[in-house]
């Protein structure tokens, strides 16, 4: 079975819909086992996603600067975090988002690349 590994990933495009949270990620590295199969680019998606600090749903998690590195990716039994350095290179800026949150389902969809 695949998983994914999204320390040093980058996040490049934040969309909450409805109850839904799509993260647009690239170098995502996926693994087989303890074997490093490839690196991708996708979007992760969280269903039924709530900030675990109220009772809102998404609408605190957006793209703050030009992308984000993931510093840390934790998900267990619904519960998750997400710790992300968004990084802004004109004028040269960094800033910290430690977000954790509830959420009923999530799912990886790697981008398709077609040949012209």
């Amino acid at each position: 079975m695949e998983t994914l590994e999204l320390h040093d990933a980058l996040v490049v495009g934040v969309d909450a819909n409805g109850k839904e949270l799509h993260l647009r990620l690239e170098r995502v590295s996926v693994y087989e086992g303890d074997r490093l199969v490839r690196q991708e680019g996708g979007v992760l998606r969280l269903e039924d996603v709530h900030d675990s600090r109220g009772d809102g749903l998404v609408a605190t998690l957006r793209l703050e600067l030009e992308y984000g590195r993931v510093l840390d990716w934790a998900l267990d039994n619904g519960a998750g975090r997400l710790l992300i350095e968004w990084v802004g290179d004109s004028p040269p800026r960094r800033q910290l988002s430690d977000w954790t949150f509830r959420l009923r389902a999530h799912a990886w969809g790697p981008e398709l690349h077609h040949a012209d």
